[in-house]
C-alpha cells in the first residue's frame, strides 16, 4: 500500500507533535491522585502530515476514575471553525451518550448527556470540556478548517465544576445538534436496503446525525454512522463511487478497548481505480476532484465507527458511479 499512488493518504498511526511538557505532568499528576480520565489518543491529521488536509482527530475515552469531574481540555479559542463530536456507545441507543459531559460556550456552561456534534464558529472562546460520568465509552472526534490545530488564547483557570447546568438552551445552544436534520435517503437507496434485507445480506448500521450550513448556520459538513454487524456471507457496499468539489477526511474507528487501533473488521475503499483494505482504524484524506469509494464492508468482528467531514457548507456527492464488480 505504501508504494501505490495513493496509499500516502491513509493515517493509521500518531504522527501529531507530542504534547508539551507541562500538559504531561499534569496528566502524571491527576494518575498519581487517583481521579483521571482512562483514554486513548488515537490520531489526527493535518496539512503537515499529508499536504493539503484540514485538520481531524480523534480520542476514545473508557472510563473515569476516581469520584470526581475531571477536565479534558480548558478554555481557549481557535482561528478558524470546529466541530468536536461525542458519540456513544451503546447498541440499543447510540443516542444516548453513556455519561455526562460538561461543554462551555464562552461564559455559558451546557451538560450533554446525548451523542452531539458541537459547532464552534471561528474566534469564540470554548470549553472547558469536563467529564462528569462515563457509564460506558465514549468516542470524540475533532474537526477544524484550518490546516493545523493551534489552542489560541488558552486559560488554565478552572470553571466551578459544581455550578449552574444548562442543557442544550441559551445563546448557544443553538451550536448543537443531538439530532438527525439531514435530507433524507434517496428512495432508491431505501428500496436497495430492503431487498438487501429480505435477501438477508444486509448491514445492521444506524446513521447517527450530520452537521452543515443548512442545519447550523456557519457550519461546514461533518457526519457520522455506525457499523454493528454484517448479516449474510456476502461484501455489501454502503458508498458508490463520486468526486467531491472540496476535500474531505473519512475515518473508520475500531472499537477494541484492548487495541482500538485494530478496526475490528475490513473494509474496502477505492482512491480511483485503486482498492484498498482497510484493516486498522484509519484517518482517509480524500483531495478535492479525485473519485473515491465505493466503500465496501467486508467482515465486521467488532462494531466499528464511521465519520466524514468535508471542508464546505454542504456535503454533495458528484459524479455517481455504480457499485464496482
Amino acid at each position: 500500500m505504501a508504494k501505490s499512488k495513493y496509499g500516502k493518504y491513509i493515517i493509521t498511526e500518531d504522527l501529531m507533535p507530542p504534547p508539551p511538557p507541562d500538559i504531561l505532568e499534569e496528566e502524571k499528576e491527576k494518575i498519581k491522585s487517583g481521579n483521571y480520565l482512562e483514554h486513548t489518543p488515537l490520531f489526527a491529521i493535518q496539512d503537515s502530515i499529508i499536504k493539503g488536509s484540514f485538520f481531524v482527530g480523534c480520542d476514545w475515552f473508557w472510563e473515569l476514575k476516581g469520584n470526581q469531574p475531571v477536565e479534558a481540555a480548558p478554555a481557549h479559542t481557535h482561528d478558524c471553525d470546529e466541530i468536536i463530536g461525542l458519540i456513544g456507545t451503546k447498541r440499543n441507543n447510540p443516542r444516548d451518550l453513556g455519561g455526562e459531559v460538561e461543554f462551555w460556550y464562552d461564559d455559558e456552561p451546557h451538560i450533554l448527556t446525548r451523542s452531539s456534534l458541537l459547532f464552534i464558529p471561528k474566534g469564540l472562546k470554548h470549553c472547558p470540556l469536563i467529564f462528569r460520568k462515563i457509564d460506558t465509552p465514549i468516542f470524540e472526534f475533532v474537526a477544524a478548517t484550518g490546516p493545523v490545530y493551534q489552542k489560541l488564547n488558552v486559560e488554565h483557570t478552572k470553571k466551578n465544576i459544581e455550578g449552574a447546568r444548562t442543557t442544550s438552551e441559551g445563546k448557544y445552544g443553538k451550536y448543537i445538534v443531538t439530532e438527525d436534520f439531514m435530507p433524507p435517503i434517496p428512495p432508491d437507496d431505501v428500496q436497495k436496503n430492503e431487498e438487501r434485507r429480505k435477501s438477508g445480506n444486509y448491514l445492521i448500521h444506524d446513521l447517527m446525525f450530520g452537521i452543515q450550513d443548512s442545519i447550523v448556520k456557519g457550519s461546514f459538513f461533518t457526519g457520522c454512522d455506525w457499523q454493528w454487524e454484517l448479516k449474510g456471507n456476502q461484501p455489501v457496499e454502503t458508498t458508490p463511487a463520486h468526486t467531491h468539489d472540496c476535500e474531505e477526511v473519512i475515518a473508520f474507528i475500531g472499537t477494541k478497548r484492548n487495541n482500538p487501533r485494530d478496526l475490528g473488521g475490513e473494509i474496502e475503499f477505492w482512491y480511483d481505480d485503486e482498492p484498498h483494505i482497510i484493516t486498522q482504524s484509519s484517518l482517509l484524506f480524500i483531495p478535492k476532484g479525485v473519485k473515491h469509494s465505493p466503500i465496501i464492508i467486508r467482515k465486521i468482528d467488532t462494531p466499528i465507527f464511521q465519520f466524514e467531514s468535508a471542508n464546505d457548507i454542504v456535503y454533495q456527492k458528484l459524479n455517481l458511479e455504480p457499485l464496482k464488480e
